[in-house]
């Protein structure tokens, strides 16, 4: 468990779903991430509103954790380790 932010790729979608206070970032991971990483999201993105994860290898579903005042995202799943994660961050400009 570590800080895997400098190995993550971030594509900003701008504005997410129609609404112009709000963007998502998608957020890709390395393929060895594990559960309990963290990735820290810049405040020059925004406030964090909701995040859903998912294990690319298998497309599941994931509880990713995160602290709205740090920006800081914790990786959920079931064990699951060295996989590549991908994040849908909605945040709110």
């Amino acid at each position: 468990m570590g800080d895997i932010t400098s190995g993550c790729t971030f594509t900003k979608i701008a504005p997410a779903l129609g609404f112009s206070k709000y963007e998502l970032i998608v957020i890709e991971t390395a393929a060895t991430a594990d559960t309990g990483d963290t990735i820290t999201l810049a405040a020059a993105y925004g406030t964090i509103a909701a995040i859903t994860g998912f294990d690319e290898d298998t497309a599941v579903a994931e509880a990713p954790t995160w602290v709205v005042a740090t920006g800081v995202i914790t990786l959920g799943g079931s064990g699951n380790s060295n996989k590549t994660r991908i994040l849908e961050v909605l945040v709110k400009k």
